[in-house]
């Protein structure tokens, strides 16, 4: 009983600190030209590793409103701009990595995006891409401070620049030191960069979630004049039943 409660503390003191260091994120699920601008980061950052196995590529055009001067799905922006594994519009985003270059780089397979942000959430999506620095110690020469040891490379550092840890006397990464060489504006850019592609990852995660979201909304209004209606009536039924 006594290990069964020590594992239980220390399972929630891991949820603590993760939490702690977590950033915020707040993400409009109405912004369409956040997601289009989100998919263009996907796309030329991170597809030639990561796949969205369980969209298609033309479903998400319809989405996000990709259409041509018909008002039609456009096939020349999937196929020039997005899609650049196959020639067909309606296939799924998936990458052309081989399972066997994979494992030979990395040791694994790249995960599947299509579900991280429902896994992870969209602040350790975030916090993550943010929280990489220099690590010599490490085959691609960085770390992460939220995910230690990861073997993904930072895929934003010509945007992000090089973080520097700051370790404390006990040899522990206690925060991170933004590129001096960085300005302002060109790290408030990148910000924004990265929130647009957690914008996306939110909706390919549940790409009806805003739809369902609205229609909750008519459904509680129903339920409240429902309900309004039914004690109308009750009482009206039983006013003069003593």
């Amino acid at each position: 009983m006594r290990i069964l409660l020590y594992i239980v503390l220390l399972i929630s003191q891991c949820f603590a600190l993760e939490k702690h260091i977590l950033s915020s994120i707040d993400i409009n699920r109405n912004d369409i030209a956040a997601k289009q601008r989100g998919a263009q980061v996907f796309f030329n950052y991170c597809s030639g590793c990561h796949s969205l196995q369980y969209v298609r590529y033309s479903d998400m055009a319809r989405d996000l409103k990709i259409f041509n001067k018909q008002g039609m799905v456009d096939k020349d922006i999937i196929l020039n701009y997005l899609n650049f594994v196959n020639d067909d519009y309606r296939s799924q985003a998936v990458n052309a990595m081989s399972t066997e270059d994979a494992i030979s780089w990395f040791g694994k397979r790249p995960p599947d995006l299509s579900l991280e942000t429902r896994v992870r959430g969209n602040n350790w999506i975030y916090t993550f891409l943010k929280s990489y620095y220099v690590d010599p110690k490490r085959p691609t020469g960085v770390n992460n401070l939220l995910f230690k040891d990861v073997a993904m490379p930072n895929p934003f550092s010509a945007l992000q620049g090089l973080q520097y840890p700051i370790i404390d006397e006990h040899g522990n990464v206690v925060g991170l030191k933004k590129d001096p060489t960085k300005t302002v504006a060109e790290l408030e850019s990148y910000d924004r960069t990265l929130k647009d592609l957690v914008a996306f990852l939110d909706y390919v995660a549940e790409p009806h979630k805003q739809q369902r979201l609205q229609l909750g909304r008519y459904v509680m209004l129903f339920l409240v004049v429902f309900s309004l209606t039914a004690y109308l009536y009750y009482r009206e039924v039983w006013k003069d039943v003593e």
